[in-house]
């Protein structure tokens, strides 16, 4: 892929755009207007001395935006915009300019922990990154936040549910298709059968008794009638893949709980960050944590492979044969960006607007 290019954009018919509408993440690494000359960026767009460096580089960055908005899905996209402290705060205001009903949050990424030293300022450590959320679209949870120390698990348990509702709705009247039996072994602790649910206004004690079976209501603790947070049919699914079993007896009360694994601790297995072991005496899954669980990603990130020196110059001069690309970012902190916006699509339409040294392409 070329360099970055700054020539002038004029109207573009939507008509014309073959993508319009079509892309799901537009990743622009464009020039800072630091008004340097040395970049092979072409960064000196605006000349430093020039009074208007400002405006001229908000005309520049505003026809590409407005680009970006035609090709950008509506309902659900995400666009990313990098940048330094040049024009930081003008770039933030002009995206909730162009995408004023998106959400615009910025993050911060540590790109050189050593610190760029610049004459009469503080050392600067980091580069900033725009996520404009477009429609629906939010951050995508990750197995890492970016933020906290590395290699250390969060807190992540296997959670087993109350089938019983509590709270509001919880009266059978409320949802009374969820009032229906389960009868339990009491000696194999387990769900021998399930249920219909009954008409509202049909007496639970017209069900007949199974022999050798408990009859298990909805009951709350008041004695009034509620109603489960499953239906028959999904709770019959649910016991088939092991995901619902007999809890704990109350022999006081003479009570047997019902749990359910709820669709967030199914999806986990999913994705792997619960581990099946095999299955107890009921059927049941056991289930262990992988000690992580997916989170929303934080608004500073520090990570070794996000630096751009060893992830992002010394990997393209190995790429190309020992010739210097100045500056380009850390694959790895562009594949994160990327996977931010887009992780839950795997067949996503990306597009890069500069290029560069191909580093989105290569993520």
């Amino acid at each position: 892929m070329g360099p970055k290019q700054t020539r002038a954009l004029g109207p573009i018919p939507l008509d014309i755009l073959t993508h319009a509408g079509k892309v799901d993440c537009i990743y622009i690494d464009p020039p800072y207007n630091t008004g340097a000359r040395d970049w092979k960026y072409d960064n000196h767009y605006v000349d430093s001395e020039d009074g208007y460096r400002h405006s001229k580089w908000l005309a520049f960055m505003q026809r590409r935006l407005l680009l970006a908005k035609q090709l950008l899905n509506p309902d659900n996209s995400v666009l990313i915009v990098t940048i330094d402290e040049k024009e930081y705060l003008r770039l933030g205001l002009l995206l909730q300019q162009v995408f004023p009903s998106a959400k615009v949050q910025m993050v911060t990424i540590v790109i050189n922990p050593l610190g760029q030293a610049r004459r009469q300022e503080l050392a600067r450590v980091e580069e900033y990154a725009f996520f404009v959320f477009v429609g629906s679209a939010c951050p995508v949870p990750s197995m890492d936040d970016f933020l906290s120390v590395e290699d250390v698990p969060t807190r992540s348990q296997v959670r087993w549910e109350w089938l019983l509702r509590g709270g509001t709705n919880s009266r059978r009247q409320d949802r009374p298709n969820l009032f229906y039996p389960i009868f339990v072994d009491p000696i194999a602790k387990v769900v021998a059968e399930v249920g219909d649910s009954l008409s509202l206004h049909a007496d639970r004690n017209s069900v007949p008794v199974k022999l050798g079976l408990v009859t298990v209501w909805p009951l709350r603790t008041t004695g009034e009638e509620g109603n489960w947070r499953a239906s028959a049919a999904y709770l019959r699914d649910l016991l088939a893949a092991g995901h619902a079993k007999v809890g704990a007896h109350d022999r006081q009360n003479d009570r047997w709980s019902v749990l359910y694994l709820g669709r967030a601790q199914i999806g986990r297995i999913g994705s792997g960050e619960i581990n099946v072991l095999g299955c107890d005496d009921q059927g049941a899954v056991i289930l262990q944590s992988s000690g992580r669980e997916r989170q929303v990603v934080k608004t500073v990130w520090n990570r070794q492979t996000h630096r751009a020196g060893e992830h992002g110059s010394l990997l393209t001069k190995r790429l190309l044969g020992g010739r210097a690309f100045p500056f380009p970012k850390s694959l790895y902190a562009v594949e994160d960006a990327v996977r931010v916006a887009v992780g839950d699509k795997p067949d996503a339409v990306i597009l890069d607007f500069f290029a560069g040294s191909g580093t989105t392409a290569h993520g």
